[in-house]
């Protein structure tokens, strides 16, 4: 069954009211929130209700703090299909704004749950905020169900192999301070960047190399250095090879400095793959949406004295083979 979204709160269809409903961001979608999810699935097969998931578009601390660096873990896209994987039949999108930010969380209970969704079961998680200044919390949640009809089912924190808990802004530091794997064990699977190729400054035919540079939007900024990745191209071949991200190219050095705006700037990364001439085109076609698995650093940016610096970090080196089979992504060796 593919994913229904409902954008909105009002006016909903009474054939899609009446659900058991997983209340959260879900930036991410990773080990805690399916945790959460499968307990919504659980209360929706008892209840015989659609299994449903709500999210806030744009994020909220898009709204409330919007000079913040970008964040995010996922596109709207990529969250979709996540939750779709994982069995969600519905998702409510509802938009955030600041006349959302200003709902008490009784109102956000009474209006939203009970009045213009009709919730019949929420789940979240133990942490779960919600209305005016986040004033809404999980004791909160259960006593607001008690009164205006609806159960409530509260997740647990969930522990990690090291005894950390998941969380979304544990997976944002890991890739922030260059650690993929760990992002990829909170995660539950490699972080993955998907975005629109942009034109760049043609320097994959001078490294014998073709090469794709992708706009990062809204995502969280990795640390600088060259990744290890598999790219999956539009036409669903799966390509290895790595990713730079930094101010500019590793040998585009000058005397005047950084080479901003080149074939990596703060905006894009470049990615190629492994071999030359592996896949001619490899999704290099501006506009087009490829989407690209990021796993360990294999260097830094530090300025480099040719083009050729970037053979160096090939996949198929050591420093760069795949985890043993169960990982879920790849390790440094």
């Amino acid at each position: 069954m593919s994913l229904t979204i409902v954008r909105g709160w009002r006016d909903v269809d009474p054939s899609l009211k009446g659900a058991s409903v997983a209340l959260g961001n879900f930036d991410g979608v990773h080990l805690g929130h399916r945790r959460v999810l499968a307990e919504a699935a659980r209360a929706a097969g008892e209840l015989k209700a659609p299994f449903t998931a709500i999210r806030f578009s744009p994020h909220p601390v898009m709204v409330m703090r919007p000079r913040t660096p970008p964040f995010l873990l996922m596109t709207p896209g990529q969250q979709d299909r996540a939750l779709e994987a994982l069995g969600v039949e519905l998702l409510y999108d509802l938009p955030f704004d600041l006349a959302l930010a200003e709902l008490s969380d009784e109102d956000f209970a009474r209006e939203i749950l009970a009045g213009g969704l009709g919730v019949r079961h929420v789940t979240a998680g133990f942490n779960v905020s919600f209305g005016k200044a986040r004033r809404g919390d999980a004791q909160t949640l259960v006593r607001y169900g008690e009164a205006f009809g609806f159960g409530v089912s509260i997740v647990q924190p969930v522990a990690g192999p090291d005894g950390g808990q998941y969380s979304s802004s544990g997976a944002r530091e890991a890739i922030r301070r260059g650690d993929p794997i760990a992002a990829a064990h909170i995660l539950g699977r490699a972080f993955a960047i998907e975005g629109v190729v942009v034109e760049g400054a043609k320097l994959g035919r001078e490294i014998g190399f073709p090469t794709a540079n992708v706009a990062l939007g809204d995502y969280v900024r990795p640390a600088l250095g060259v990744y290890a990745t598999r790219t999956r191209l539009p036409d669903g071949r799966v390509v290895p090879g790595v990713a730079a991200w930094g101010p500019t190219p590793p040998w585009a050095w000058s005397s005047h400095g950084w080479r901003c705006g080149c074939s990596i700037s703060t905006r894009t990364f470049t990615a190629r793959p492994s071999r030359p001439n592996s896949s001619p085109s490899y999704g290099r076609k501006s506009g087009s949406r490829p989407s690209t698995r990021w796993w360990p650093r294999s260097g830094s940016t530090r300025p480099r004295p040719a083009p050729c610096s970037w053979r160096r970090f090939s996949p198929t080196r050591r420093e760069s083979r795949p985890w043993p089979p169960g990982s879920p992504g790849y390790s440094r060796c």
